[in-house]
């Protein structure tokens, strides 16, 4: 009987195995029965994990630090329909999903170099493969063995219609900023949370100043919201924007901009929540007009009918003003006088055109 070597009693401890005081024949063949059944064990494992490797959605690859290829899975090698034992061995930026596309390949090989350094690289790709062209959103995945990078792990997913889809919408963006910008009304709109989110240029130019993403409580003080009287700033509850954002439809409501640096303006506002059609709320949109009146002139009082009474003379009446006691009384004359030929025709009663005298007066319209 002898003692277990030191070194393979530290490799059966790494396997888990149990590790006899000595060896004879009974011993030793326990020990290698225990060692199959776990080498049949990690195989089985081995296999179900080969099996997701092969099939996984996205594209995998075994790599040295160095960045030739160890192991690459099927649905990478399906894509440019190339066979493993062909590319293994190979530098990971010359294969076939790279070789194509030289900006892709020299963003790679930057890569491998900071994931053989110890860093986790993210980025994305346009590869233009036969009869082709995909993105690909790839991860470079440091492997570690005793705290040292040993080997790397490349990870990629093809997101050609996620690019495709951000890249529509970020024209279509574009598109209704230009036309915002190029309307004469300023247009303001926030969302859900009530954080600004749209300012186009007439908005711009009546505050002087960009879109910040503030929230309703700093709308007032960042952009110069004053009430009618240009006075007394504007609570959040006054403020058209939020006002449509809690539900009121808001219709030509006034306010005055006062910025510092330029002249305030009177605008009209109008707006409304803006929910989807399942009826979540969005956001809210504004939409202001330059209103006619001065915003430092009151409006004008309000005659009998709703109509608005004259601020002052004008300047054909100012004439007329000077002597106006003096015309007052000769219009009353001529009212007295005449009332007294209308009282004598009624007393007297209707006349006869015929005979009426030189005197008399006709009727009217005769």
């Amino acid at each position: 009987m002898t003692a277990v070597p030191a070194e393979l009693t530290r490799r059966m401890r790494d396997l888990g195995l149990e590790v006899p005081g000595t060896l004879d024949g009974q011993a030793l063949q326990t020990a290698l029965e225990q060692l199959v059944v776990q080498l049949e064990a990690a195989r089985e494992a081995l296999r179900g994990l080969q099996h997701v490797y092969h099939h996984a959605a996205g594209m995998l690859a075994l790599l040295e630090t160095d960045g030739r290829l160890l192991d690459v899975n099927r649905t990478a090698l399906d894509l440019i329909q190339a066979q493993r034992d062909d590319l293994i061995g190979q530098p990971f930026w010359l294969t076939p999903w790279w070789s194509a596309s030289p900006d892709a390949q020299r963003q790679l090989r930057e890569g491998i170099v900071r994931a053989a350094g110890g860093e986790v690289v993210r980025t994305q790709a346009h590869l233009h493969l036969p009869g082709r062209h995909l993105t690909v959103e790839y991860t470079l995945v440091p492997l570690r063995r005793a705290g040292e990078v040993t080997g790397l792990l490349a990870e990629g997913r093809d997101v050609t219609e996620q690019a495709r889809l951000t890249q529509t919408l970020a024209q279509e963006r574009a598109f209704l900023n230009a036309v915002l910008d190029h309307m004469h009304d300023g247009v303001v709109a926030c969302d859900e949370q009530g954080t600004l989110t749209v300012f186009n240029r007439a908005t711009r130019e009546l505050h002087g100043q960009p879109q910040r993403p503030l929230r309703p409580d700093d709308w007032s003080g960042a952009y110069d919201l004053f009430q009618e009287d240009g006075r007394v700033p504007l609570t959040p509850d006054q403020i058209p924007l939020y006002r449509a954002l809690r539900g009121e439809r808001v219709q030509d409501s006034l306010m005055v901009i006062r910025p510092a640096a330029r002249p305030p303006v009177l605008v009209s506002s109008s707006g409304q929540a803006l929910r989807a059609q399942d009826g979540t709320l969005l956001g809210a949109a504004v939409v202001m007009r330059d209103h006619p009146r001065r915003p430092d002139r009151p409006a004008q009082p309000r005659g009998l009918h709703g109509d608005p009474e004259p601020a002052g003379p004008s300047p054909q009446s100012r004439g007329a003003a000077v002597s106006g006691p003096r015309r007052l009384q000769g219009h009353q004359r001529h009212l007295r006088a005449s009332h007294g030929r209308r009282g004598a025709a009624a007393r007297l009663g209707p006349a006869d055109p015929e005979h009426a005298g030189p005197g008399r007066d006709r009727p009217a319209g005769r």
